[in-house]
């Protein structure tokens, strides 16, 4: 490929996994002892994934042309700030191969938290779908059935039966309506989700909800926490650590109440009560933190906090997990149970009655 079509040719954002793949490989090869561009020659001939072998070929061209290795990271646009931040840092001091694997364990990290986030919400969402397809099916297909035979035997029949099978009858035909208009609005809710008020109204509800805070506040913790961690070892003021770190909480409501407490910090609030104001980070997070402060060792209970809050979101989710398995199971018995005894009994009666 020329390095004309290989300027114009858009590279994706790389995602969690490839940004700790990417920076794995770099760092092996820096820390080997070959030197700097060769280095960067070997990652583009050696890489088999074809987005690496393509992002090597357009970091070697940048640095074999004069460019610092950040100032490429930067230039390419597919990289986080954060990213490009603690890579000019390292470059700096000359300890880009450790950042590098820093960056690598941090990224992987991220990714180990957004899986078990995804793998705790997806499963009941699964199982409720599920447990409506059991009720819509009982409804719509079965109860016809049911009252056909209850009105060949005669009789009268309660509220609540008359109620079950009009709607029955209503769903019958109304249900495919009803299916379109869900879908639509499953629809417009995900446009809105990808647009900025959208995803902020979305990561505010993801805070404040009584029943995903918990975990939730306990991601926005731990990916904060391993952001300001990595910038105060860099050597970075604490202050300027919280603004650049804000981005990685993956909330963009978070983001806006972190940055906010940047600006009271420079006002004068003390760095943890502006922290405590934002309401996004568990009270333990905020304890902590004051603690390291006034121990003055900010550094090692940033480190405490990535381990804690590993762990709690690891028991946070398979408790949300192990909970609402049950739940949806006691409801889905319930409703079924309630539907069949209404339809049942009466039949029973009439039954008896002709008997």
């Amino acid at each position: 490929m020329s390095e004309k079509n290989n300027k114009n040719t858009a590279l994706k954002k790389l995602n969690l996994e490839e940004l700790s793949l990417f920076s794995y490989q770099l760092s092996i090869i820096l820390k080997s002892g070959v030197p700097y561009l060769e280095g960067l020659e070997l990652f583009k001939d050696e890489s088999e994934d074809k987005l690496m072998k393509e992002l090597g070929s357009r970091l070697y061209t940048d640095v074999k042309s004069g460019k610092k290795l950040f100032e490429s990271f930067e230039d390419l646009g597919i990289f986080p700030d954060y990213f490009v931040q603690m890579s000019k840092i390292a470059e700096k001091s000359g300890n880009l191969d450790v950042e590098m694997e820093k960056l690598s364990t941090f990224y992987e990290n991220s990714e180990k938290a957004r899986y078990k986030i995804r793998k705790a919400l997806v499963y009941p969402i699964i199982l409720f779908i599920l447990m409506a397809s059991v009720v819509a099916l009982l409804v719509v297909k079965v109860f016809p059935i049911f009252q056909e035979v209850l009105t060949s035997l005669g009789g009268d029949l309660p509220s609540s039966t008359s109620a079950i099978f009009g709607l029955s009858r209503f769903l019958q035909t109304f249900g495919t309506w009803i299916l379109i208009i869900l879908g639509i609005i499953i629809i417009v809710l995900f446009i809105f989700s990808k647009t900025q008020s959208g995803n902020h109204s979305f990561d505010k509800f993801k805070l404040n909800s009584s029943v995903i805070s918990k975990i939730y506040k306990r991601l926005t913790a731990l990916r904060f926490a391993q952001g300001l961690s990595m910038m105060v070892k860099s050597g970075i003021s604490f202050e300027d650590a919280v603004y650049m770190s804000a981005p990685l909480t993956g909330n963009t409501y978070a983001e806006e109440k972190i940055k906010e407490a940047r600006t009271s910090i420079t006002k004068g609030t003390s760095v943890v009560d502006a922290l405590k104001n934002t309401d996004v980070f568990p009270n333990l997070f905020i304890q902590m933190l004051r603690m390291g402060f006034k121990s003055g060792q900010v550094d090692i209970m940033l480190t405490k906090l990535c381990d804690i809050y590993e762990v709690e979101l690891d028991r946070t989710t398979e408790k949300f997990t192990s909970s609402i398995e049950p739940t949806l199971v006691i409801v889905l018995s319930i409703v079924v149970g309630v539907i069949l005894l209404t339809v049942m009994l009466p039949m029973i009666e009439i039954m008896s009655s002709i008997g």
